[in-house]
């Protein structure tokens, strides 16, 4: 055969399957068509169009992103069985199966296309969480009370995650306040000059005799002098602190400080109406350590800028010292206050004199606060000394002086590669030679123009703060790669699993270029899970996951859920959360748990709460000992400084009820689904599709009024719901919105167990049933976490979108599909929380940028 009939053959060959292929294609699209003719044109077609989604004219140019996600829901939505609804005509199996199988195919094919298409990168900043660690692990801080970033705009967020490229935008505002920051956190970093020498103050009652308290009872109270001085109420009251005047203006160095108190509680156990005083009658009063600055305000409110530093059991009725050694920032003082203490004590006396009259008569409510001070016997705190010694340091110069300087004296001619070395470190790479020119050209101008050397140098490293370098994580690329290089892979897995900077193992291998190979990348991971560091994973990953950064911003009503102060019930909710995501990780639990579990983390105010066995948690406290897990609940960064109330003592609880277990019955995500006052099961159902079951739902159509609750309790909120479904625009959403909400009605505004709704005219009793539009029911809550455990591979898919786009810093789309599938499908076989996470490192998409 000639060459040339040789090539027409393989020309006719090619052609023919061609051909052949195109006439296959166009008979699956021919099918997929006739499908959804069948099935989906009347609710989204011509006529109609559900959830604003109209299938009717869907192209199949599968090269169109927006057309080729549009398909993949379509795809998933038969997979789940969510479409055709139930309540529409069932679809021949078989025909169902070929049509599935038909349109994975294709999209599959569409996604091979894809793999090599360029992807833009958004170039990504450092969210004011990074930054905060950064600064710390560059210089060796104690951040406790050093925040150079208040001022700074909110970093916005998208779906939640405040570490998003495109959300993170750099307005000159924000550049001049990192300016500012920046000189802060240089001058606070240099300390020349011999150790400052350690001083012992020792105070006497009243402790605050100076500090312009607008309040009656407290300037009152005050006359006792020399012997005590008593803190009547808690914390968050408005006079809820007790500022020690004798160092008003704070300690004079940063540094740690011994703080000895000599004091008691008084009459914990009282005869008193229990809902008029609040407080746990078999806890220890405990008296906290909360940091204070004249320069943030006045000192006996509560501040902006404050830290729990240490809390104290006290004995009752007899006064004993208690230590405990603390950081303190120059400027700042530890104020005392009555942590678990009655709120509302300036009303207090008031209410008792209805109840007890001739303890407390009128006059003593109005016009004499003394005496009421006097005669209460409500809880109290009496203080009868202070002692402050310091300042303390582990080393000197302190590690910030020595992170730039090292062990040796300020040498003016080393300025440069001081400059070099500290621009390495900060920019988690090495400084390039254009970036030290400006860099040491800056120093030049500045000495030219009489600086002294050591000035210059500071504007120097000023300058490094505030580069791209440092203020940017790059995704740089090996040359004639569409891959990472070691360098950036570094810096993605440190500011994933540590929310900070590599550290120097990290940026040896990136030296040694071995961090393209995920079996280092794996090793690495393993190691960097047991550090300490890691824990802000397991926080900060959880809290933009399930929202609970917005907790607190709408608080629950003080009249009526008055405990959730008195018992700090907000820090113990994140910190359950916290622990309970952190154990799923250290134990590599199967993910499920967040469904629905045996066990949960508790503290003893979360054991009154939930209404658990007190005596089980009392038991396991002490089986646990030294092994409970003592949580600091103001975030501090040194073991040294941790509370030593038992207060802060958390131990692993069996539930002990099926409506508890899993995330679904953790008071924290049911009071960032309140809005403080009352629920509603459309927050809480949207809720779940956002975050369990990764189903986005669209914003009410317009036209439409917001559901307003009936207050007056003539018609139940399950009701007002139903009417609202009459609307066929509403019926869309609401149908698989609601039934999953009023599963979570059994539980309050702050997450405790109820079976009516209390409302003026009369009780109501909660109806907690309800059919998902697949056809599935439920009675209660357990009922419905069974329904969700059927269907662990969407909450799976939802959870590895979720925690790779939190990786990435980037919102994932329909191209990184497959990479999303790889991950969902590796966990059938190994379920467990660390195992996700290590799926998502040593993926492909992880290493790219």
């Amino acid at each position: 055969m000639t060459p040339i009939n040789q090539l027409r053959q393989t020309l006719i060959f090619l052609l023919a399957f061609f051909i052949i292929g195109a006439a296959a294609s166009s008979a699956d699209e021919a099918s997929i068509k006739s499908f959804l003719q069948d099935h989906c044109f009347n609710c989204h077609g011509t006529q109609k169009q559900k959830a604003d989604r109209r299938v009717d004219e869907l192209s199949f140019d599968l090269t169109n992103d927006d057309t080729l996600g549009q398909w993949q829901d379509i795809l998933d939505q038969l997979n789940l069985g969510d479409m055709p609804p139930a309540s529409e005509p069932r679809p021949n199996q078989d025909r169902l199966k070929k049509l599935i199988a038909e349109l994975t195919k294709k999209i599959e094919s569409a996604q091979a296309a894809n793999q090599n298409r360029n992807t833009e990168t958004v170039l990504r900043r450092l969210n004011r969480r990074e930054y905060l660690n950064s600064i710390r692990d560059l210089f060796g801080f104690d951040m406790t009370m050093f925040d150079p970033t208040i001022g700074f705009p909110d970093d916005a967020t998208h779906d939640g995650l405040d570490n998003q490229g495109e959300t993170l935008v750099t307005s000159s505002y924000l550049l001049e306040s990192y300016l500012d920051a920046a000189e802060k956190i240089v001058e606070k970093a240099i300390a020349f000059g011999p150790e400052p020498p350690s001083r012992l103050i020792k105070m006497r009652p009243p402790f605050d005799r100076t500090t312009n308290a607008h309040s009656g009872w407290v300037t009152q109270e005050r006359r006792r002098t020399g012997e005590f001085q008593s803190i009547f109420q808690g914390t968050k009251e408005r006079f809820g602190y007790r500022p020690l005047d004798d160092i008003a203006a704070g300690v004079d160095h940063d540094g740690f400080y011994k703080v000895r108190v000599k004091a008691c509680g008084l009459h914990r156990q009282h005869n008193y109406p229990q809902h008029l005083i609040g407080t746990d009658q078999q806890e220890p009063i405990r008296l906290a350590l909360v940091s204070g600055s004249q320069q943030f305000g006045t000192l006996h409110l509560r501040q902006s800028i404050e830290k729990t530093l240490a809390v104290m059991d006290l004995p009752d009725n007899t006064p004993a010292w208690q230590e405990t050694t603390i950081w303190l920032d120059k400027g700042f003082q530890p104020r005392l206050t009555y942590q678990n203490g009655p709120y509302f004590f300036k009303a207090l006396p008031s209410q008792l004199h209805k109840k007890f009259p001739k303890q407390f008569p009128i006059k003593l409510v109005f016009s004499n606060w003394w005496e009421v001070c006097q005669n209460i016997k409500t809880p109290q705190i009496r203080v009868h000394n202070v002692e402050i010694e310091g300042p303390f340091f582990a080393q000197w110069p302190p590690q910030s002086h020595q992170s730039i300087f090292g062990n040796a004296s300020f040498d003016p001619a080393k300025t440069e590669k001081y400059i070099e070395d500290f621009a390495t470190r900060a920019f988690r790479r090495p400084a390039t030679p254009a970036e030290l020119e400006s860099l040491w050209s800056l120093l030049q101008l500045r000495l030219s123009e009489g600086d002294t050397p050591l000035d210059a140098l500071k504007a120097g490293l000023t300058s490094v703060l505030c580069s791209p370098g440092f203020l940017y994580l790059e995704d740089a690329t090996k040359k004639g790669s569409n891959q990472l290089d070691d360098h950036a892979i570094a810096s993605r897995l440190s500011y994933f699993l540590w929310s900070t900077m590599p550290d120097e193992q990290l940026l040896q291998l990136a030296k040694q270029k071995k961090l393209s190979n995920p079996d280092v990348i794996k090793q690495q991971t393993l190691r960097m899970l047991k550090d300490d560091r890691a824990n802000s994973f397991a926080g900060d990953f959880a809290e933009r996951w399930l929202t609970l950064y917005k907790l607190g911003e709408m608080p629950p009503d003080n009249r009526d859920f008055q405990h959730y102060y008195v018992g700090e019930l907000e820090s113990a909710m994140r910190t359950e959360t916290r622990l309970f995501t952190q154990h799923l990780l250290d134990e590599n639990l199967d993910i499920s748990n967040f469904l629905d579990s045996d066990f949960t983390f508790v503290n003893r105010p979360l054991v009154h709460h939930y209404k658990y066995d007190l005596a089980e948690f009392e038991n396991q406290l002490v089986r646990q000992n030294q092994s409970a897990i003592s949580t600091d609940i103001s975030g501090l960064d040194s073991k040294k400084h941790r509370p030593t109330s038992s207060a802060n003592s958390f131990v692993k609880l069996s539930t002990n009820t099926p409506k508890r277990g899993g995330l679904l019955g953790q008071a924290s995500v049911l009071t960032v689904t309140a809005n403080g006052i009352d629920t509603s099961p459309v927050i809480r159902g949207i809720w779940v599709l956002d975050n369990i079951l990764g189903t986005s739902t669209p914003p009410p159509p317009e036209g439409i009024e917001p559901l307003e609750p009936d207050t007056r309790g003539a018609v139940s909120i399950r009701e007002q719901l139903k009417k609202h479904r009459q609307v066929s625009s509403c019926n869309e959403c609401h149908q698989k919105i609601d039934p999953l909400g009023f599963a979570l009605e059994e539980f309050d505004a702050t997450g405790g167990q109820r079976t009516h709704y209390a409302t003026r005219s009369r009780k109501l009793k909660i109806d907690t049933s309800g059919k998902l539009p697949d056809g599935h029911s439920f009675q209660n809550i357990a009922e419905l976490k069974s329904i969700l455990l059927s269907r662990k591979q969407q909450f799976a898919k939802c959870l590895t979108e979720k925690m790779l786009s939190y990786a990435l810093g980037r919102p994932l789309n329909v191209r990184d599909r497959p990479n999303v599938d790889k991950i969902v499908a590796s966990l059938k076989a190994n379920p467990g929380m660390r195992d996700l996470v290590l799926q998502v490192v040593q993926s492909e998409i992880f290493r790219k940028p």
